[in-house]
Formats: C-alpha cells, structure tokens, sequence
C-alpha cells in the first residue's frame, strides 16, 4: 500500500474542517475538534489558513458558554468565496446566473439573442458574460467558471456538442464560446443541467428520472445522486425512445419519438396554436376539444414514463416549463393512466412537481460548478503546515 504522506493528512483535515463548517452552517472551534475528532491545535491552525484563504469568517460569539468560561467564537463559511456562473444557451435568447456556495442565486440576467453558429454570436454572447460577471461586486479570483448550458449531448469532457439537432449545433466546439470569455469554461447538456436543480433541491432522492418538459422534450437520469449518461451520452434520453411506430416526424429524423408526442411543441402543434399560455387559457376554461387533446397528452406521457420506470424503477421528476401550468388534478390523472397502463398495477410510483424556473438549467450548470468545487477540493491543493 501507498503511505499516505503528513502533506497529505493536513490536507485532508483543512478540507474536512472546510466542508463540515459548510455543512453545519455555523459551528464553534469545539465542535470541529469534537465531531471530526481532531487536537484543538491542528483545527486551530487549519482555520487560520482557511481564513487566510478567505473561505471562512468570525461571526461574534456564542451566547453563553458550557464551562462558564470564554464565549465560544462562531465560525461560518464565506458563502461569496466563489462564485459560480451558469448560462443557458436557447434558440431566441440566452440566460445568466450568478450562485454562491449554497446556490443562492445572486444575480441574474437574459439576452434576446437568437443562436446563431458565427463568430459573432459566440463573440457577443462572450462579452455579454464578462460584462456580467465584471458587475458582481466580488474579485475575479472569487469565480469558479463559466458553465454553458445547450441543447444538446455534450461529450464526456464538457468540451464539444455531440448531437445539436435543435440549434444545429452538432460539432460545436467549447472554444467557440470560451475564446471569448475570461474565466474557466465548460459545456453541459441543458436537461442535465437542470437535473442537477433538482438534485440539489432534493437531496434525499438519490435516484431519479428527470423530465424537462420545455417547448422541447428532455430527460435526464440520476443515480445514487450522480448524472448517469453512458459511454454513449445517451442514457436517459427517453425523449427519442419511440412511443408509436412510424408515428409523428421527430426533429431527429425517426418517427414517433416522445419528443414528436409529450414536447410542448407538440401540444401547441396538435392544438393549432402559436402560444402554449394560449392552450391552458382554453383548456381551463373548459373547452371541450382542448380538453381531449390534454388527456391524449398525458395518456402519451403516461407510456413514456410507464416504459421508462420498466427500464429503471426511481422517483419522477416533472419540471421546467410545464410546472407553471400543472394542477393537482394533472397529475392525479397523470398517475391515473400511469396505473391503468402498468402490468404490475399493485405498484405506484408517485410523481413528483420540480422547479418552474425560466432560469432552472442556468442555475443547475452553477450549481455543478459548486459541487466540482467540493468534490475535487482545488483549493485544498498547496503546501499546508502546522
């Protein structure tokens, strides 16, 4: 076996100390010794560096004190030591956000900017996000990156779009984009992206279908809280499993995928409309036809997810666009035909609301940059001493 160095165990320690402060919230120099059982000196000096570092600070003081000694100082994570940034790149226009380490969203914007594959849409889109950033009242050494967000299968190393029929974008390179922007880049797939909202906005669900109902259909699978995509990218991508031979034309060239039937494109194209807002207006209003086209929608979603859970049984996840519209009733009906279809009837999967956020897959590439963070531990990678 490998010895493990004395470097090696104090950076083990600093980054333990780090993230249990993050994770408690608020702590004292008496609980870190007690919980990760380490000597009052080595969790004294490990703070110093972390305050040097400027990823902790001093909040006061307890107030009172065990002993009836000395007040206990209160120790905090800098929630805006980094700083995260996720973009989503979408066909009319492009999203920004800002996180700190809890994923708090500190700012936000939008730019009406159709995709376009030219140097100067990647150029404009490039400015448009050093701008951002430069007008965050945090130092550059605070960022962590750069996420991009698009619609389509990134490769395994988040540097080239793999398949972008939506924005024909197949072929894309990160460079395009990061040439032109000042701080680490790297692509995401855009319903990955937003997955990875909901992951972190449900922690104790640790395996998870992922639908990203949007004007495009997308899904995401999550296991054991990891994105699960395979060698080929393509694992949980139910939208392009084929829900009806030779059925509807599919962006993708096939026929009758769950994208050409359960994508609100499809709705507003069975419903003869230009504006899916135009569809739930007449659909709650009780019309008559509208109503029937809705039930043939969640009956066609009730087979996809239905085949889906025969593949992997996990917790559904229904978000983005659609939530806004959803009620209650929906989704018992949802699970209504769900039940009907399913051979093993005695078993109900619940299916669950996630985030309605215009922003969800912006927030979600921010939100992977921050657990990168902790998971790789960059900043725990120079010379400690004690």
């Amino acid at each position: 076996m490998d010895k493990i160095t004395t470097n090696e165990i104090k950076k083990t320690n600093r980054a333990n100390i780090f993230t249990t402060i993050y994770q408690l919230g608020e702590t004292s120099k008496q609980q870190l010794a007690d919980v990760l059982q380490l000597s009052m000196p080595t969790v004294t000096n490990n703070l110093k560096e972390l305050l040097d570092l400027n990823l902790i600070k001093r909040e006061g003081y307890y107030s009172s004190s065990s002993a009836g000694g000395r007040k206990a100082r209160i120790i905090s994570c800098n929630r805006t030591a980094r700083i995260a940034v996720g973009v989503e790149v979408l066909l009319q226009n492009v999203h920004i956000v800002a996180a700190d380490l809890y994923g708090e969203i500190l700012a936000k914007d939008m730019l009406e900017l159709p995709f376009e594959c030219s140097g100067l849409y990647y150029c404009a889109v490039g400015n448009w996000v050093n701008s951002f950033i430069l007008s965050l009242p945090y130092p550059r050494e605070a960022i962590l990156g750069v996420a991009f967000a698009i619609q389509g299968l990134v490769s395994s190393d988040h540097t080239e779009v793999i398949y972008g029929e939506i924005l024909g974008s197949t072929g894309l390179k990160l460079s395009e984009f990061s040439s032109h922007v000042k701080y680490p880049c790297l692509f995401l797939h855009d319903t990955e992206a937003a997955a990875f909202t909901e992951v972190w906005n449900h922690t104790e669900k640790q395996d998870i279908l992922y639908l990203h109902l949007n004007h495009n259909f997308g899904s995401a699978l999550i296991l054991g809280g990891k994105m699960q995509s395979g060698g080929g990218r393509i694992s949980g991508t139910i939208e392009h499993m084929c829900l009806y031979p030779d059925g509807r034309p599919c962006y993708c060239g096939r026929k009758g995928c769950v994208e050409s039937y359960c994508s609100l494109n499809a709705l507003k194209q069975e419903a003869g409309i230009e504006h899916i807002q135009d569809f739930f207006e007449k659909l709650r209003k009780g019309d008559a036809a509208f109503l029937k086209i809705w039930k043939r929608y969640l009956y066609n979603l009730a087979i996809a997810i239905n085949n889906a859970l025969h593949v992997i049984d996990c917790n559904v996840i229904l978000g983005s666009r659609i939530r806004t519209w959803l009620t209650q009733e929906d989704i018992e009906q949802l699970q209504a035909y769900m039940k009907e279809l399913d051979s093993f009837a005695f078993h109900s999967r619940p299916v669950m609301l996630g985030s309605s956020s215009p922003e969800i897959a912006a927030v979600g590439a921010a939100l992977f940059q921050i657990s990168e963070f902790f998971e790789k531990d960059p900043v725990f990678t120079g010379d400690t001493g004690e």
